[in-house]
């Protein structure tokens, strides 16, 4: 044998030159086993290489494929490589590195080689040379070192020999009994495996191999672990990581064909060494067959518990106490309680309270005997939600035993709904019964089935007499054959259909009613029904005439209104446009009408209205179009002229008939009429534009004299023009104090003395210079400038009677001008009194001068105004008076302090016999109910003289002082008080 060991530098050699004997490769496991070495194996061929790696690869963490022309194993366990560089050792198979403590020896044994003695140590066997033994012995202390070494020899060699004998047999009992385990692990259904904590395998049984197709043994890049399922993996790491005893798990193991099965697992820990690493024993046993019935009916009842869960009914499982064992989802959606929050509960929970008690003693006889049965059919039963709402439902009954268990299974259905439907079906059935409309129900072939009373009192027909007829009988001529085809395509296409129409009654007379016709489809989208609704509109047709009427003709003269001459204006104008045609428009204003109505009353007016249209009618042709658009406005369109001139000749005609007597009841009236003409296309090509020229031709009319008629010039639309901006200018100029008073003095012409004097507002344009009242003044009352205006020459009045005041100059009364639009102003009083507190003025010192139109033909609510007016202490004096239809009686009643003789009386006097009638009357009546009279326009020393000697006290007019500013005024004040006192 070429194996044998040294001892070199504290380090033990070994000589191994082929594959070791079995106790040898026991003895280099030990070695390994104990942690405290390392082994270098340098062999010859690659057979030698191979048996070592498979044999030793538990500790094999390296192998070199050439050194020293040989190969190189090396095998370790903790200890660290050193190997010596002895010169003793060039070829070593096998070097043994021991530590240099040599107490854990234990005994000698004589080895087969005589060369050779076994050291058995706690860390296993060591091959020594014979000469080196008795050296080592006395260095240990286990012999003398003068006994006699052949008989030592002897010694070891004997206990050697029982040693090897001892362990052959045990080994030879040890061997046959790992076969018959392993043949018996082998014959074995169950799939074996052998491994330690971290998954490396020592054992796999054949089935094993078999059944996966994977050798574990001998083939590093195979793990058993990929033939586990996934999820299952790690739950076989997890236990054998944290060992706590033996268990048992499931999972799923990859065949050879790549397919997953079942098996269940027993791991069993190993601790056969003490303080050794725990390793596994695994058993895998195939239950697949079993796992797919599981599985199968664990499908089963998933999809029993599905159906019953989206079953459209709540399900409940009651037992024989009335516990509610299970309870489907749909449960929780009719009574809003939770799966688990009425399981093991009493099932009379989902009772009203009324019916709880009785309910516990039907529960009981069912319980004797139990049966199907259905309850809620024919009468009302009703749950409760787990909000306290009642609800009624249909329940089914159904007995289920259980081994000596006994169920109901409860079926209770929500029919809110399907009451809800019955309830509309009643609702509808009294409405079809009931209602006012007519209502007829027709088949897919337009053929009555039904119709209700309404209907029948609609169109005279009884159900019997027209069911199963065609509809058709009901037409009319009045609708042709291609109306009632459209009518029903519309219908079956849309669904739907409404509009007018009219029918034949039984009696044979058309009447209009209006139609809702409604499609009624099936499931397939085929007509099944059409449901007619009708009611009568002949009231309505008329009521609508009525309205329309109402709406474009003037009810007291039966001309078109407005809207209906626009309409018609433009019709006409299209067709003018289009055939060349000329056209004219008047504008009519009838002259003084207002002053009649006032005076007479409405119906007197009404009445002359009537009269003023009938002969405007009769001065144009029937083509020509009357209209009246506002009071005693008309308008006339006049088709039928062909040029200015014809024109011209009508509207002379209609002031001829105009200025005519008209007889009202009450003798003869008299008015005149001003007339605007505008003409197409010169004027204007559309509505709008002609009306506001004939417009203006009619103002232009106005200021002429009235009784005349004029045509519209582009002169006008630019004095509109300059009007327009003149209302502008004036806003601004009351903002910006652009405006001025001047006074003209009102002198008691007995005396001689300054009574007071008129406040007259002037405006002196930034551009345009002075700019005269009677321009201004108008343009302010035509809009809201007038209240503003008004204020402002009220103030400035007050302001310059306390400055006058102050200079010590007497003025008896500032008379100011008022519109009546101011006083008709909600807070005029007040704004009145406010500049009174505020400038000091005393009320008694002003006075407020009104037209007499406003004030004999205003309302009660402006007498009183004007008391209010007065209760401040204001004077009050009528403007103008004598121009208008003033009442004795009607004068008595208002709080006036003056009158005004208007200037038109004074110009010729005293030459006018009439004007000196009027004046000396006016005068008259003043002193009759105690009124001062002021005279106004004096210009001439004839006048003067003529007005004192009927006894005026008061005049104004140029003769005395014309209009001046406040300077000039006060010093014409002082001179005229110089005069007096010199």
């Amino acid at each position: 044998m070429d194996s044998y060991a040294i001892e070199a530098d504290d380090c033990l050699w070994m000589r191994l030159g082929s594959k070791p004997a079995t106790d040898q490769q026991a003895l280099i496991e030990a070695l390994l086993q104990s942690s405290q070495l390392a082994l270098l194996i340098l062999v010859d061929n690659a057979e030698l290489k191979n048996w070592c790696t498979e044999r030793f690869s538990a500790w094999l963490p390296s192998i070199d494929n050439q050194k020293e022309q040989q190969l190189i194993i090396a095998l370790a366990q903790e200890a660290s490589i050193d190997f010596p560089t002895s010169s003793k050792v060039s070829q070593p198979s096998l070097a043994v590195v021991l530590p240099c403590d040599r107490s854990s020896l234990l005994h000698l044994v004589s080895h087969q080689e005589h060369d050779f003695i076994d050291v058995v140590t706690l860390w296993g066997n060591v091959l020594l040379p014979r000469s080196e033994v008795a050296s080592l012995l006395v260095q240990l202390s286990l012999i003398d070192a003068n006994q006699e070494h052949d008989a030592m020899a002897r010694l070891l060699l004997e206990r050697q020999r029982r040693v090897v004998q001892e362990h052959v047999v045990s080994e030879s009992h040890l061997q046959v009994s790992e076969r018959s385990l392993r043949q018996v692990t082998e014959a074995l259904p169950q799939l074996m495996l052998e491994f330690d904590s971290h998954g490396e395998c020592f054992y796999a049984s054949q089935q094993w191999q078999r059944y996966t197709g994977v050798c574990l043994l001998g083939e590093p890049h195979c793990d058993w672990l990929d033939t586990i399922a996934f999820p299952e993996r790690q739950v076989l790491i997890d236990h054998w990581r944290n060992p706590t005893s033996a268990t048992s798990v499931e999972c799923r193991i990859r065949d050879q064909s790549g397919a997953y099965h079942w098996f269940s697992v027993r791991l069993i820990p190993l601790d056969d060494e003490p303080n050794a690493e725990t390793k596994w024993f695994g058993s895998f046993t195939d239950i697949e067959s079993l796992k797919q019935v599981q599985l199968s009916l664990e499908q089963s009842q998933t999809r029993v518990s599905n159906i019953i869960d989206t079953m459209p009914e709540a399900i409940l499982l009651v037992d024989e106490n009335g516990l509610i064992v299970k309870a489907n989802k749909r449960s929780e959606e009719v009574f809003g309680y939770q799966q688990n929050e009425i399981e093991q509960q009493p099932v009379e929970m989902l009772l009203p309270e009324r019916y709880r008690n009785h309910h516990v003693n039907l529960r009981s006889q069912y319980a004797t005997q139990p049966s199907i049965r259905m309850m809620g059919v024919g009468r009302d039963l009703y749950a409760l939600d787990n909000q306290g709402r009642e609800f009624p439902v249909e329940v089914a009954l159904a007995p289920l035993i259980e081994g000596d268990r006994q169920y109901a299974v409860v079926s209770i259905a929500d029919i809110t709904k399907r009451k809800e439907a019955d309830a509309e079906l009643i609702l509808a059935a009294n409405v079809f019964s009931s209602t006012m409309d007519g209502v007829m129900i027709l088949d897919a072939t337009r053929h009555v089935v039904k119709i209700n009373s309404a209907f029948e009192q609609i169109l005279g027909y009884k159900n019997s007499e027209i069911v199963e007829k065609s509809v058709s009988l009901l037409r009319t001529e009045k609708h042709t054959k291609e109306f009632y085809l459209e009518l029903w395509d519309i219908a079956r296409e849309t669904g739907r259909w409404q509009g007018e129409i009219w029918q034949r009654h039984k009696k044979g007379f058309d009447t209009p009613l209006w139609l809702s016709l409604t499609t009624i489809y099936n499931h397939n989208g085929q007509v099944e029904r059409f449901i007619a609704t009708v009611y009568d509109i002949s009231e309505q047709l008329q009521a609508q005439k009525r309205i329309h009427y109402l709406a474009h003709y003037d009810v007291l003269t039966n001309l078109p209104n407005r809207t209906l001459f626009l309409e018609q204006f433009e019709q006409f104008l299209t067709q003018a446009k289009q055939k060349g045609q000329f056209m004219a428009l008047l504008f009519i204003d009838l002259d003084n009408f207002k002053q009649v109505n006032d005076t007479y009353g409405h119906p007197v007016g009404d009445h002359l209205l009537c009269q003023a249209a009938e002969r405007m009618q009769a001065a144009v042709s029937e083509n020509d179009i009357v209209s009246r658009h506002s009071g005693d406005e008309f308008a006339l369109l006049l088709r039928s002229v062909d040029g200015v001139k014809q024109a011209s000749k009508i509207a002379a005609k209609i002031c001829a008939a105009l200025a005519k007597p008209f007889d009202v009841g009450r003798g003869d009236f008299f008015i005149s009429a001003s007339i605007g003409i505008a003409c197409y296309p010169g004027d204007g090509t559309d509505a709008n534009t002609l009306l506001q020229h004939a417009d203006l031709a009619m103002y232009r009319s106005k200021e002429r004299g009235r009784n005349q008629h004029h045509f519209y010039d582009h002169e006008m639309s630019a004095q509109i023009q300059e009007r327009t901006e003149l209302q502008a200018d004036l806003r601004i100029a009351i903002e910006q104090d652009q405006l001025v008073l001047y006074y003209q003095p009102v002198l008691d012409i007995l005396t001689g003395d300054c009574a007071g004097v008129e406040a007259l507002v002037r405006w002196v344009h930034p551009l345009k210079g002075m700019i005269p009242p009677m321009k201004f003044i108008p343009l302010a009352e035509e809009g809201p400038l007038i209240h503003p205006l008004g204020e402002w020459v009220l103030r400035r009045a007050c302001e310059q009677w306390i400055a006058w005041r102050d200079m010590g100059l007497k003025m008896g009364f500032v008379s100011v001008n008022v519109s009546g639009k101011q006083v008709m102003h909600s807070d005029f009083v007040g704004i009145a009194e406010g500049i009174f507190a505020e400038t000091g003025c005393p009320a008694n010192n002003i006075l407020v001068e009104l037209t007499e139109s406003f004030v004999m033909h205003e309302s009660e609510l402006a007498i009183s105004r004007l008391r209010q007016l007065r209760n401040l202490g204001l004077g009050i004096a009528i403007d103008d008076f004598g121009t208008g239809y003033s009442s004795l009686s009607y004068l008595k009643r208002l709080p006036v302090t003056k009158l005004k003789l208007d200037r038109s009386f004074v110009n010729d006097l005293p030459g006018d016999a009439n004007d000196v009638a009027i004046t000396r009357a006016i005068h008259r009546l003043g002193e009759a109910v105690g009124l001062e009279v002021i005279a106004e326009g004096v210009e001439t020393p004839e006048q003067h003289r003529f007005l004192l000697d009927e006894g005026f006290a008061l005049c104004q007019g140029y003769l005395y002082a014309k209009p001046m500013s406040a300077d000039q005024l006060t010093q014409f004040m002082s001179q005229h008080l110089n005069r007096r006192n010199s």
